[in-house]
Parts: C-alpha cells; sequence; structure tokens
C-alpha cells in the first residue's frame, strides 16, 4: 500500500474509534459506572457468552442471505463484505431510538445501499437486495 492509503485508513479508523466512544458516551453518561460494573460481576457469564454468540450467529446468517442474494442478482460479494453491510445496519439499528421505526429502517437501508453502491454494486441490485433482506426478516419475525 502506498502511503495516501495508509493515511486514509488511519484517519477512517480513528474516526470509526472516535464514533465508537462517542456513542458510549452518549449511552452511559448519565449512569452509575460501578452499578454497571457490579452488575456484570454479578452476571452469569455463560449466559453473556451464550448472547454473544447467538448474536454473532444472526450477524453471519444475515451475511450469508445478503451473499446469496446478491450472487441471485449476478454481483460478486464475499462474506466479510457481506458482514460488513450486516454490521452498518446494527450499528445503525442500535443508535437510533425505535419510536419512529419505518424513519429508523429508511436510514438502516440507506447506509447499507449508500456502502453498496459505493463499492460499485448497481443501484437496483442493492435496492432489491435490502427490500429482499427486510422482506425475509419481516417474515420470519
Amino acid at each position: 500500500m502506498d502511503r495516501k492509503k495508509i493515511v486514509k485508513y488511519l484517519r477512517n479508523f480513528a474516526f470509526f474509534v472516535a464514533l465508537i466512544a462517542l456513542t458510549f458516551w452518549i449511552i452511559f453518561k448519565d449512569q452509575d459506572g460501578r452499578v454497571l460494573l457490579e452488575t456484570l460481576k454479578n452476571s452469569d457469564i455463560k449466559f453473556i457468552v451464550i448472547g454473544f454468540a447467538t448474536m454473532f450467529v444472526f450477524l453471519c446468517m444475515e451475511a450469508i442471505n445478503i451473499g446469496r442474494m446478491l450472487k441471485h442478482l449476478g454481483e460478486k460479494s464475499t462474506f466479510l463484505r457481506n458482514l460488513k453491510y450486516t454490521l452498518i445496519g446494527f450499528f445503525f439499528s442500535a443508535i437510533t431510538p425505535a419510536a419512529s421505526r419505518r424513519a429508523t429502517d429508511a436510514n438502516i437501508l440507506y447506509a447499507q445501499r449508500w456502502h453498496k453502491c459505493r463499492e460499485q454494486y448497481s443501484y437496483v441490485a442493492s435496492q432489491y437486495n435490502l427490500c429482499a433482506v427486510c422482506h425475509n426478516y419481516t417474515f420470519v419475525v
């Protein structure tokens, strides 16, 4: 990699870390840290591990679903790239309030579609893919 790409990568990574720090600060700013740590200490660790494991399985399954649909539309994609789109949706879903669910879903779809189009996927294929994923998710739930 040349120097410009490395600098761009490090700048994007720093921005991402700052965004995560800001998100955690906004969520936990009014919470007592000692109470949170005490609650974690008193929790059964196996349930926390099971929760993270099932969350990871869900994200992987959604990535596989996105990949299958993109393949059906004639677009080439990798599992890691599909996992990235899934994590983008997961992040936007986590930071937006659930009170306006329709607007939130639209924002999540917009963010995922923007990243797909940025990576040279056709607009129609990315839009159809995201609508189909939402439809499948709604059907299952």
